[in-house]
């Protein structure tokens, strides 16, 4: 039998326009996954490039979130854990 593999799927590759001084911290992901092989936590072997999600997909779920109150239930959760300045 032999040993199943994980199949792991990485998306640095993909531009994302973003406003200029935007907080996402986009470079992080190529460099986990750079950190990953060079310490050989991640076979090459399992690494798959992913596909962009369709911009309509990525509309939809963002709209579907917000109707159900996923806006204000994150506010609520940082309010809890965020210290205020």
């Amino acid at each position: 039998m032999s040993a199943a593999t994980m199949q792991v799927y990485y998306a640095d590759h993909h531009a994302v326009p973003l406003p200029a001084g935007h907080r996402f911290p986009r470079a992080k992901y190529a460099l986990l996954k750079q950190w990953r092989l060079e310490r050989k936590l991640l076979p090459p072997a399992e690494l798959f490039p992913s596909d962009p999600a369709p911009l309509e997909a990525v509309r939809l779920g963002v709209v579907r979130k917000f109707k159900r109150g996923f806006g204000a239930m994150t506010r609520e959760v940082i309010a809890r854990t965020v210290p205020r300045r």
